[in-house]
């Protein structure tokens, strides 16, 4: 038992833990797809309904941990110690006890994360046997759905869900993946971690002030293409953005931490 959340098992080394407000997140994704799932497919049962949205939420966070897994793997061949994954309401994160000791691992370490997620969104989209734009999943659910099995209905929402999970960690705003991109790339381009990480901070407090406004808006009824609409959407991009702008000020704060120091990468949930 880890305070604030409880040890789930041991992969590859690393211990991964689920933190109590895991739990929240979990339930709002598995009553979003049963209203979704009942809408669509009123010729299931409602026992059904809700089994079928709670595997395929389970199964969303499945690839959130696959997404970590490609961060910290890549750490370890590096010869950087993890010591774990958490699982929580905004994600996860890999805890790496060092930093990258240079611009070129540091890229490595991040891009993975997302590509991972891309590559497993487009193996689920084509089990599923469907081609197109993920996005015409999310914004149009109940017209892809109504005619699909439910093991296709699964595979298909899993990809378009994994696909925009990778597109969403790489906006750059640190410290998602996409910020420590920039600032590996700031890094490589100034030779100082310190002013990368200055720079990089500065561009997420920047993202994270659009995505409360973003929020905001789409909490009063605006459309907002690729976010949709509605108080639901936009008070979580709301969330996600303060998430983002307390993490980023703080790194404003204190700078990029020692190499013998302890490194949080993860990413948020869309």
């Amino acid at each position: 038992m880890k305070q604030g959340g409880i040890r789930i098992g041991r992969v590859f080394g690393i211990d991964i833990h689920v933190n109590w407000s895991w739990l929240i997140i979990l339930a709002l994704v598995t009553w979003n797809l049963t209203d979704v799932f009942s809408r669509s497919r009123p010729d299931w049962s409602p026992v059904f309904t809700w089994g079928l949205s709670l595997a395929a939420a389970l199964l969303f966070f499945g690839a959130v941990l696959i997404h970590e897994l490609a961060h910290s793997l890549v750490a370890k061949a590096r010869g950087i110690p993890v010591e774990e994954i958490t699982l929580f309401i905004f994600g996860g994160v890999s805890n790496i006890e060092e930093q990258p000791d240079s611009a070129a691992g540091e890229f490595l370490m991040a891009i993975l994360g997302p590509v991972t997620s891309l590559v497993v969104g487009a193996i689920l989209m084509a089990l599923a046997g469907v081609a197109g734009d993920p996005g015409t999943v999310i914004g149009d659910p109940e017209g892809m759905l109504s005619q699909l099995t439910p093991l296709t209905t699964l595979l298909l929402w899993l990809g378009a869900v994994n696909i925009i999970l990778g597109v969403f960690n790489l906006i750059p705003g640190f410290p998602l993946d996409g910020g420590r991109v920039l600032r590996s790339i700031l890094w490589a381009l100034t030779g100082s971690l310190e002013r990368a990480t200055r720079w990089a901070s500065l561009v997420g407090v920047v993202i994270a002030g659009a995505m409360i406004v973003t929020g905001g808006l789409m909490a009063f009824g605006a459309e907002v293409p690729f976010f949709g609409s509605g108080w639901l959407n936009g008070i979580w991009l709301a969330l996600i953005g303060w998430f983002l702008l307390s993490a980023s000020r703080r790194h404003l704060r204190q700078g990029p931490r020692p190499r013998s120091g302890r490194s949080g990468m993860g990413e948020a949930s869309p």
